[in-house]
């Protein structure tokens, strides 16, 4: 046998082990100081300041005056309710997810979040714990395009625990994810929606949309500003948004008045129509902007997260 061939010696094998030993608990080792860091990293939602605790519930609204597709087929207009709201007691019932499976796997595929890093970590509403008796300041809030109903969870439940009945609207096709009338989810539509026409056509209409912003923000007088925001109005994607911009504003009009009715869902008894506070994110805040310029009776106060200024008509 010659001495390429020769076989290592025990000793010579022994410490091989040893050192392919050494590195496996040195790779260990990093993997877990790696994970300590992240996780370490991650700020915990604080628990709700308020004196109440905090319910969570889901809710549908039918408007029979209204259509929609679904799978092809026309129904009455659904639009879904995520409603925090202050609880006598939240005892017994169980912790409701910031984010549920559905909803993790919709921000995987159209937001490009992997859905294991969204696990169903529990929030500080529980789920249909019985409400405070009385009627509470009520918030409505619509998300942004493509976004879903939970996406401000945290500060949803903190207003319900200083006494505020929160509903935050999922728009059927637009939102992430929505409800029919038989409690089936209806995922975001991507084919039909105006979503995929946004990803064709805006990039080469940057340069103009970008002119007209500056030219919004660097309005001297009010009479300018309406006349930038009309010309924006007219730029994409804003002129893809129309369509949806006014089936949103019905949506949310349909549940203020609603709320006025003597006839509505148990949980929504609890709201005051006398006293609301519209809210909205992003696009959500364009629908804010918009009930703004005719407020319904009831509607006291705007609220816009980052939401554009548009305007469709002069």
């Amino acid at each position: 046998m010659t001495e390429l061939n020769r076989k290592p010696s025990r000793p010579v094998r022994s410490n091989r082990r040893k050192i392919f030993i050494g590195w496996g608990v040195a790779l260990a080792l990093l993997g877990l100081g790696v994970a300590y860091v992240l996780s370490s990293a991650i700020l915990p939602i604080p628990k709700p300041s308020g004196p109440h605790p905090v319910g969570f519930t889901t809710n549908t609204l039918t408007d029979s005056s209204r259509t929609m597709q679904v799978q092809g087929k026309s129904t009455a207009r659904v639009i879904t309710l995520d409603i925090w709201y202050p609880a006598q007691s939240t005892e017994g019932f169980k912790a409701s997810p910031y984010t549920e499976t559905a909803l993790n796997k919709m921000l995987e595929k159209y937001q490009g979040i992997p859905a294991s890093l969204n696990t169903e970590s529990p929030s500080f509403a529980f789920q249909d714990a019985p409400a405070l008796k009385g009627k509470h300041p009520t918030v409505i809030f619509n998300h942004g395009y493509g976004s879903f109903s939970k996406q401000n969870a945290s500060n949803f439940q903190e207003l319900a625990s200083h006494g505020y009945v929160v509903l935050s609207i999922a728009h059927p096709g637009d939102s992430l994810l929505a409800q029919d009338g038989q409690g089936n989810m209806l995922e975001f539509d991507g084919q039909n929606s105006v979503y995929l026409n946004i990803q064709k056509n805006s990039k080469a209409q940057i340069p103009a949309l970008a002119k007209r912003l500056a030219a919004q923000r660097n309005a001297q007088t009010s009479t300018k500003y309406a006349d930038a925001s009309h010309e924006l109005a007219q730029s994409l994607p804003y002129t893809l948004l129309e369509p949806m911009k006014k089936l949103w504003l019905e949506d949310t009009l349909f549940l203020i008045e609603t709320l006025s009715q003597p006839k509505k869902a148990k949980i929504l008894e609890t709201t005051d129509p006398a006293r609301i506070t519209l809210m909205g994110h992003s696009f959500g805040g364009m629908i804010a902007l918009e009930v703004a310029k005719n407020p319904p009776v009831g509607v006291q106060h705007i609220v816009n997260l980052d939401g554009p200024w548009v305007e469709y008509t002069q």
